[in-house]
């Protein structure tokens, strides 16, 4: 018994002696990437390739309820070399495994590899033709690897003919969509980049302003620079955009998140490094005279709350976060947003002790309360009774605490706590 289980802790599954009848997935276990392409060169077979993990779960269901079935099998072994390609490293890792460590990194680095599990599919030659993420089930699955082998949806001869010229313009967003859904977002990044700025970013109002142009551009912001016409129309054009995506004051959020994007990250980002603390008088000298004053003030304040929860200083980032809340828009976003003004009050919970502050926490709380769905009150009642608490207004904080525990028992050990004249915010 110790000898098997010594061979099965050693080997992965796919190493493993398989049954002559066997009709799953037949992984390739000996040779190297460089004999592989080789193989598939000469045999004439396409490549696929599934980057995993031994810690990814959804890796190790697909080796439990995929590979083994016929289906795959079927789908694959006739017209695939399949690999397998562990893609951290571990103690018990066989020879075989080790020897992939180098190769492994390389393939990491050069196709982008950052979720698990990837597949990749090659052809014959060795070129990328085709990638996907995560769990597929069997169906997916199969449909996964017969798109793999047709140019007409293969992911990288779309990217090709984008390359070339020859990809409709139309389809650049699409293209680029799905190569993120497929987990190569530095390539889908360039398509999108060059969609939005050298496409929409050229286009006359009249054809700029639609549904469908806004609402990709509102999704994509870290493409538009605060220096191009595209910022330019929308900073111009607020009323529209706020139409167009039927949200009122969206605009000025999009706008104030270029402007930080691209003038107060870097250097934030820079001070972060540095261990330092930003220049924001130096900060706030570059954005006045390009902006109002009100814009640039709310630019600088939400960019101190950022700064301040990053360096967990609780005290300036609810001060800042309550200073930020004062001057915002009445039509900001974030003021019909329930789960931000519920996070600012359990903020104001947590880190203050200042009766004034924690006051200013339950009319926050208030203002959630009165937005919020009823499938979730639970949470947002249970700050409030949280905030009152803390205040010293225990039977009103029980009395609260026990319509929470009502809708969601999972809330009583907080209420016997207040019953009990514990804290509830250790």
């Amino acid at each position: 018994m110790k000898c098997v289980i010594l061979i099965s802790w050693i080997f992965p599954i796919f190493a493993m002696a398989q049954p002559l009848d066997y009709k799953g997935v037949k992984f390739e276990t000996e040779l190297t990437w460089d004999q592989i392409r080789a193989k598939a060169n000469k045999e004439h077979k396409y490549i696929f390739m599934d980057c995993y993990a031994t810690w990814c779960g959804p890796c190790k269901k697909m080796d439990k309820e995929v590979y083994p079935t016929d289906s795959a099998g079927a789908a694959l072994n006739e017209t695939f070399i399949a690999v397998k390609v562990q893609m951290d490293s571990a103690k018990q890792d066989a020879t075989f495994i080790r020897s992939w460590y180098v190769t492994v990194k390389e393939i990491e680095k050069q196709y982008n590899v950052s979720a698990l599990p990837t597949y990749l599919f090659f052809s014959p030659n060795g070129k990328l033709l085709h990638r996907a993420v995560g769990f597929k089930s069997l169906e997916k699955f199969v449909t996964m690897v017969n798109d793999a082998v047709d140019s007409e949806k293969q992911l990288y001869s779309a990217y090709n003919k984008y390359k070339e010229g020859k990809l409709s313009i139309t389809k650049w967003p699409i293209l680029a969509t799905n190569l993120k859904e497929a987990g190569d977002e530095v390539t889908s990044d360039l398509v999108m980049a060059d969609y939005i700025t050298n496409y929409l970013g050229k286009l006359e109002y009249a054809r700029l302003f639609s549904e469908d142009n806004i609402s990709l551009i509102s999704k994509n912001i870290k493409y538009i620079s605060p220096e191009s016409s595209l910022f330019n129309a929308l900073y111009t054009n607020q009323v529209t955009v706020d139409s167009l995506l039927n949200n009122p004051g969206i605009s000025t959020s999009l706008i104030q998140h270029i402007i930080y994007n691209s003038y107060i990250l870097p250097l934030i980002e820079y001070s972060a490094k540095q261990n330092s603390d930003p220049d924001w008088k130096m900060i706030a000298m570059k954005l006045y005279g390009k902006y109002t004053d009100k814009l640039i003030k709310q630019v600088l304040v939400d960019a101190k709350v950022r700064w301040f929860q990053y360096k967990k200083d609780h005290v300036n980032y609810i001060a800042s976060s309550l200073e930020s809340l004062r001057i915002m828009e009445l039509n900001d976003p974030r003021q019909r947003n329930f789960l931000f003004l519920n996070d600012l009050a359990w903020n104001i919970f947590m880190y203050s002790s200042d009766p004034v502050v924690l006051e200013k926490g339950v009319e926050i709380s208030e203002r959630a309360i009165n937005i919020t769905p009823n499938n979730v009150m639970a949470s947002i009642l249970d700050t409030k009774a949280n905030l009152l608490y803390k205040l010293g207004r225990k039977n009103e904080a029980i009395s609260l605490e026990d319509k929470v525990v009502q809708m969601n028992v999972g809330f009583k050990k907080t209420l016997d706590k207040m019953k009990e004249g514990k804290s509830t915010f250790d």
